[in-house]
């Protein structure tokens, strides 16, 4: 694409969003791998893996945080912006992340967050080519129903998670009333899309057959 002036902008493949990416490679707006990370090869087998899991590359998920965050997810509309955000501060948590260690779905933790960021970036952009955009208007509508299943997962999780014994009790219950809050404001969007469930939901099946639903 040119812009004004002839200068070329480069766009994300996968969400269109202006390239903009993190030290990983990956797009800051929905968090899909753009360019490959390469490791350099005269690391030992420990210095590889602390770096491997500084980066987030590490498939121990039982020693990184699997809901790390990107830094554009605060830019995000609601609720996905403070879901993705509470998601990672909570499973800080010690025994958060030893809930999450022992957690039998835990593979499937990763794709769901990269789910619920492409979802917020894509109505996010949306919104922006509104005619008359306001961030903090209403923008729900532009939701799918399968996106909203996603999500309702999501906030199931962050109250999941609030609720693990030993849990700070603080964080544990600024996550819950985080959680509550958005089953109660978004309601009738989470009750409408409990059925919706498509194929790109089949890879999350179990997890939300782990997770209470609220």
């Amino acid at each position: 694409m040119t812009a004004a002036g002839g200068a070329t902008v480069q766009r994300c493949p996968n969400c269109g969003a202006p390239l903009e990416l993190d030290v990983n490679g990956h797009c800051r707006w929905c968090g899909v791998p753009v360019l490959a990370v390469e490791v350099p090869r005269d690391l030992d087998d420990e210095d590889r893996a602390l770096l491997a899991e500084m980066m987030g590359m590490s498939d121990d998920l039982s020693s990184r945080n699997p809901f790390r965050g990107e830094p554009n997810d605060i830019m995000l509309l609601q609720p996905v912006s403070n879901i993705l955000i509470f998601l990672e501060t909570t499973a800080m948590d010690g025994a958060v992340k030893k809930w999450l260690g022992a957690f039998p779905s835990k593979d499937a933790l990763d794709p769901l967050v990269v789910a619920v960021r492409q979802a917020g970036t894509r109505i996010k952009l949306e919104a922006m080519q509104g005619k008359h955009y306001n961030e903090f208007a209403e923008n729900s509508h532009l939701h799918t129903p399968e996106e909203w299943w996603e999500i309702g997962l999501a906030l199931d999780i962050l109250a999941t998670i609030g609720s693990v014994p030993g849990i700070d009790p603080i964080t544990g219950a600024e996550a819950v009333k985080q959680a509550n809050g958005f089953r109660r404001d978004y309601s009738h969007q989470l009750k409408k899309a409990r059925d919706k469930a498509g194929p790109d939901q089949a890879q999350f099946q179990a997890l939300r057959a782990a997770i209470p639903t609220g």
